[in-house]
């Protein structure tokens, strides 16, 4: 049975995919320094509440973008924090590199969303759980 959420556009796009879910706060930093987060995250649409709070972490998803092994996509149940948010935009900007968001799904989103599951999102911010 599908779900459907709606949230906030940070960074419009149409995209189908495979979840990757972090019920908790991710330090972005992880996602170059431990291989096993990066084929996890890599290419997958990224659940989670919110990024720990880090001065480097939008510059670990800027280099995670550069040598390919960024999310495809950010879907966040709460408000995107600045680190994500900086990281998502210099990507677009100086690598012409998309990384499609949506923030404040809330919580009963990450609660239906598992690693495997089956996601659509819409450039509305319209997110479908399947």
């Amino acid at each position: 049975m599908s779900k459907s959420f709606n949230g906030r556009v940070v960074t419009k796009g149409n995209l189908s995919g495979t979840a990757a879910v972090a019920a908790q706060k991710l330090d972005l930093t992880k996602i170059l320094e431990h291989q096993a987060l990066q084929k996890d995250v890599e290419g997958k649409i990224l659940c989670l509440p919110s990024a720990a709070v880090s001065n480097f972490g939008g510059l670990y998803l800027l280099t995670a973008c550069k040598t390919g092994h960024a999310p495809a996509a950010m879907l966040f149940s709460d408000s995107i924090d600045t680190e994500s948010a900086s990281g998502i935009l210099l990507a677009s900007n100086w690598l012409n590199h998309i990384i499609i968001a949506v923030d404040q799904l809330g919580q009963e989103f990450l609660n239906s969303v598992k690693s495997g599951s089956k996601i659509e999102i819409k450039d509305t911010g319209e997110v479908i759980v399947s």
